[in-house]
């Protein structure tokens, strides 16, 4: 969800869009997002708008293409008519007709004229390449132009445009990389022209070559669907209703305090929200219930549940960890990949009902480590600290944990193995651990070892051995379906399994006890 670091905006778009907002909503929106009359507009040049009309929104393109400096540079659409049996004339007085289209639906997509201009917002119009995040709404800044064709030295041939987004365009910079400049910045992808064909009066068959850019400084809410943006100003019309326009417009943002809205065009009782909405939410929340295709571990009846999580920076993720039900859930959550530095201030990585064990890392650099060992135990469990074993190749952290509903104390390893870790020195690390566990008393080993259970079943035998109990996952523990997250256990366990998780590569790996 966009909204997901302002959970007053998120609620009040959730009113908003069933049309169960409150007057404080609406104060709210005006107090907070409303322009006076006194703000000046040329600070807000450069912010995405959105308008209601066409007209409102290309005379703000035009308007900001004649603001920005530098050379601006006009490209004009080359029409083909392929019906080869008109006579010339007439197909010349149709593409003549075509040249003065001016909506994209009408013209397959592309701009009759493109006017360029270095450092403006564009947006991609057709589907380019849907597989490499090229598609049809794709927002980018023009940053350069090339011109590699001796025979039209004043029209482009390549654009170089850097998506809004990390990551786009990486197979069509691949394809095209000879056409780059040395040193082109690895985030400026190579654009070229592209042909579209489509209908003139629903019967003669063009085709249209151009750039698939439109300028993109300001949008009709209705092109605005489906954008994430932090700023943006809006004009919402204040003489109309229009279902949906307050809520599609609003919730394009992440947060309340990104949204400008222009003075007086934020007009309350024009908020509209359809009858066909209103009846499909009721419907979702009656009839359309979702079944989760696994049990919740809040859900599971045991005396207590341990879980492992791999959290690839639990300095990145650690909101999403607090937030997620089912490590909340659990009574004792073992991580792995902290990537905490030493002397770091411990306060944000605490979770409410939880007591935070970790290893210190001592560093050389100032750089986070690639490595790191915690856990967390609910503060129901006395918990005290046995051991811990930090080196290059292996590291631990054991807790005595004390479990009230079976009256018992248990011991609790969380491990995390280097990738390059041989074998050898694997075993080496594991015997040291073990002298420092006491076998005779109930134990879990837990943790990221790197090794894939469903192909080095020899070599899980091996470990099993070494560290004298089970093991007890055997379903896929990341996105890769290998098996690397792994629970072993002196007890036996009611139930136990991996969950999918959104955080990181790694899904969590549970197990839930009854008794010793």
């Amino acid at each position: 969800m966009r909204q997901k670091d302002d959970r007053a905006f998120c609620e009040i778009l959730n009113r908003l869009r069933e049309g169960h907002h409150t007057d404080q909503d609406i104060k709210m929106i005006r107090d907070i997002c409303e322009l006076s009359q006194n703000d000046n507009l040329d600070a807000y040049r450069d912010v995405p708008h959105f308008f209601f009309t066409n007209v409102e929104r290309n005379t703000h393109n035009h308007g900001v293409l004649l603001a920005k400096q530098g050379k601006c540079v006009s490209v004009k659409a080359i029409d083909f008519s392929t019906q080869t049996s008109l006579p010339e004339k007439d197909r010349q007085r149709i593409l003549d007709n075509v040249s003065k289209l001016v909506k994209l639906h009408e013209t397959g997509n592309l701009e009759r004229q493109l006017d360029l201009k270095r450092g403006l917002p564009y947006d991609i119009t057709i589907n380019v390449d849907t597989d490499d995040g090229l598609c049809n709404g794709t927002s980018v800044v023009l940053k350069h132009m090339l011109y590699l064709d001796g025979q039209y030295p004043d029209i482009p041939s390549v654009l170089l445009v850097e998506p809004e987004e990390e990551g786009i365009g990486r197979k069509t910079r691949s394809k095209y990389q000879s056409l780059l400049p040395r040193n082109t910045p690895t985030s400026w992808i190579p654009l070229l022209t592209v042909h579209s064909q489509f209908m003139y009066l629903q019967k003669h068959p063009i085709t249209r070559q151009q750039f698939p850019l439109t300028l993109a400084a300001a949008k009709t809410f209705n092109k605005a669907q489906g954008c994430s943006l932090s700023k943006a100003v809006m004009a919402f019309p204040g003489d109309r209703k229009h279902a949906g326009l307050h809520y599609v417009g609003l919730s394009r943002v992440t947060k309340m305090s990104g949204i400008s809205i222009l003075h007086g065009q934020f007009n309350a009782e024009k908020i509209h929200v359809s009858e066909t909405v209103k009846q499909e939410m009721l419907r979702l929340r009656s009839q359309a219930t979702l079944q989760l295709c696994y049990t919740p571990l809040s859900e599971i009846s045991a005396n207590f549940i341990v879980a492992s999580f791999n959290a690839q920076s639990l300095h990145k993720h650690i909101e999403d960890v607090k937030s997620d039900w089912n490590m909340k859930s659990v009574s004792i959550l073992g991580v792995c990949e902290t990537r905490l530095k030493e002397g770091e201030d411990l306060s944000r990585y605490k979770m409410e009902n939880f007591k935070f064990h970790h290893v210190e890392q001592s560093l050389l650099t100032e750089q986070r480590p690639y490595h790191g060992v915690a856990l967390y135990v609910t503060s129901q469990f006395p918990s005290y600290h046995r051991f811990s074993i930090s080196t290059d190749n292996f590291e631990c952290i054991a807790l005595d944990i004390y479990i009230p509903p079976i009256e018992s104390n248990i011991q609790v390893v969380m491990c995390y193995k280097q990738p390059k870790t041989s074998n050898e020195m694997l075993f080496t690390e594991l015997h040291r651990m073990m002298e420092c566990i006491d076998s005779t008393k109930p134990f879990i080993i837990m943790g990221d070892f790197n090794i894939d259970k469903q192909v080095h079943r020899t070599l899980i035998a091996k470990i099993s051995q070494i560290v004298q109990c089970q093991q007890i996952i055997s379903d896929a523990t990341t996105k890769s379906n290998t098996c690397i997250d792994l629970i072993f256990t002196s007890m036996n366990a009611t139930a136990c399994g991996s969950i999918f998780t959104a955080v990181s590569h790694h899904h969590l790996t549970y197990a839930a006890f009854d008794n010793l």
